[in-house]
């Protein structure tokens, strides 16, 4: 397995608080930053319980976050860089179902260990169309302390998905592009497929040189 490096706690910050559904009514356009605010203050809740429960528990508390608050294929597209443009549909859609599997084996492996003690929004700004940047502070471990900011959209009335995540400047979909980019340079999207169903088969994600 990798060494553990900030860029890969980024990976794990970014997978801990995405999600949980939210089925509210439909909202005043205006009233969009005070839906995703709830939505991340929701998130740390869960993310809390998660991190105090049984960790035998974890893992599975953890792909629930990801399958209900992450906008896994945004970040799989994302991820692909030039190559989104440059393969061929179908040959996407099957790298969007591979790489859903790969999110939901390789985020839970890398957060079950992850000690969460504290989140607390630090404030709240609207960027642009329907997605709000929510500014949170974390205490983990037994004394670390960061700064993380949520890339929160509106996806649905009433209904939010984490777009994006940001530790000191690190992007989550960034470093995941970064991840795929040499993959990809060397063996375009059918070799990424065909590695990605085989971290999945595996059970880890494996280095690749």
């Amino acid at each position: 397995m990798l060494a553990i490096t900030r860029r890969t706690l980024l990976g794990r910050l970014g997978a801990l608080g995405l999600g949980v559904p939210l089925a509210w009514a439909a909202r005043p356009a205006g009233a969009t930053s005070d839906g995703a605010r709830d939505f991340i203050q929701a998130i740390g809740a869960r993310a809390l319980k998660v991190a105090a429960g049984a960790r035998d528990r974890r893992k599975e508390g953890l792909k629930e976050l990801l399958k209900d608050g992450l906008d896994i294929e945004a970040v799989g597209r994302f991820a692909l860089g030039a190559f989104l443009r440059q393969s061929n549909p179908k040959k996407v859609e099957e790298y969007l179902l591979v790489f859903h599997d790969y999110v939901m084996m390789a985020y839970p492996d890398m957060l079950a260990k992850f000690d969460l003690r504290a989140f607390n929004i630090l404030s709240v700004k609207a960027s642009e169309g329907d997605t709000t940047f929510i500014a949170t502070s974390i205490e983990y471990g037994e004394k670390d302390k960061s700064e993380v900011g949520w890339y929160v959209r509106e996806v649905g009335p009433g209904a939010y998905k984490v777009q994006d995540v940001q530790l000191e400047g690190f992007s989550l979909r960034a470093f995941q592009r970064a991840k795929f980019e040499k993959i990809l340079r060397d063996r375009w999207i059918d070799g990424l497929i065909r590695i990605l169903a085989g971290w999945v088969k595996a059970g880890k994600e494996e280095p690749y040189f």
